[in-house]
């Protein structure tokens, strides 16, 4: 089961083109966090869930919201969690097998490597997570990842655990074969694709990998 988390950051021009919202399939279950309801409502997208403290919704998509019969869990400001985080342990407790975060990207980085880090616990629970941006996505891996692009295509990966051993690039400019990427030693950065299709593996430990298309 897919689930579509929309976030409330920065979506961008590109956010409104076909290209960006095939990541949203009829079928897929969607839940939009506080602000991230302003952008489902402008391009047509009906929500399962509506989460957040409900400090940055517009009024208006709010009342629209509710008077469609989404689900509203309202939390106060001050609380332990992110509201990206409540949406995620409410997907997780929906069932899901694949969590796709869109608009997470924005000017608090913070922000943005709270909701990176929180993809971490799922990935061990054997839920695929990928975060999707206008220019890029981002790859949450512990396994096999066949990768669809193009030659010239940046990819970057960087260790989300201590040491991820067994880590194998096949169809990059720079190859790895059974090596070892550090949590303080981010060197697997700015290697390129070859052809349209290239993989890559990982032994044990996470790795997030962006992929510039």
């Amino acid at each position: 089961m897919k689930w579509i988390i929309l976030t409330g950051g920065d979506y961008g021009e590109a956010a409104f083109s076909s290209e960006y919202l095939k990541e949203i399939v009829p079928g897929d279950r969607i839940i939009a966090v506080d602000s991230g309801a302003n952008f489902a409502w402008q391009v047509g997208l009906q929500p399962e869930f509506l989460v957040g403290d409900m400090d940055s919704i517009n009024p208006a998509v709010y009342n629209k919201m509710k008077e469609q019969g989404v689900k509203v869990h309202t939390y106060p400001r001050a609380k332990d969690y992110t509201d990206t985080q409540l949406a995620l342990k409410l997907a997780e407790e929906s069932g899901a097998s694949r969590i796709a975060i869109m608009g997470f990207t924005g000017s608090r980085l913070d922000h943005v490597l709270a909701t990176l880090y929180s993809g971490i616990r799922l990935v061990r629970k054997g839920i695929k997570v990928t975060y999707v941006a206008p220019e890029f996505r981002v790859y949450l891996l512990d396994g096999i990842l066949q990768l669809a692009g193009n030659p010239g295509d940046l990819v970057s990966l960087v260790a989300l655990t201590e040491n991820v051993t067994g880590v194998s690039l096949t169809g990059f400019a720079y190859p790895l074969h059974q090596a070892t990427l550090q949590l303080d030693k981010p060197y697997a950065v700015s290697n390129q694709m070859l052809s349209d299709s290239a993989q890559i593996e990982v032994g044990q430990g996470i790795v997030a990998v962006f992929h510039y298309e």
